[in-house]
């Protein structure tokens, strides 16, 4: 058997404007692949704040969750089954912001 080799592609970190559910802040939407639903929970985490109310989708090319705060900048996501200690390329990035266009 052929074990698939799961990756994450990309994530949007998106502030909600009012909290959600027990306090939650910010939208955490990645794009990955082969994430497999086992007996294992998959985790992810940014920094040290985990997601919470992590959904996979069925086919494994997307998970979506929640953080409570914003993370800090340099704050590295984390996946893996079980325990959210496998590091990733992501890495959270203060969006640019731009002064108004006259």
């Amino acid at each position: 058997m052929v074990e698939k080799v799961y990756g994450i592609s990309s994530a949007v970190f998106e502030p909600l404007e009012r909290p959600i559910g027990p306090g939650w802040r910010v939208r955490v939407s990645v794009t990955a692949q082969n994430i497999e639903h086992i007996a294992l929970p998959f985790r992810a985490r940014v920094g040290g704040q985990p997601v919470e109310m992590l959904a996979v989708t069925a086919a494994g090319d997307r998970f979506e969750g929640y953080l409570t705060s914003l993370p800090q900048p340099g704050d590295r996501l984390f996946v893996g089954y079980g325990l959210a200690s496998i590091p990733t390329a992501i890495v959270y990035r203060r969006p640019e912001t731009r002064p108004p266009v006259a």
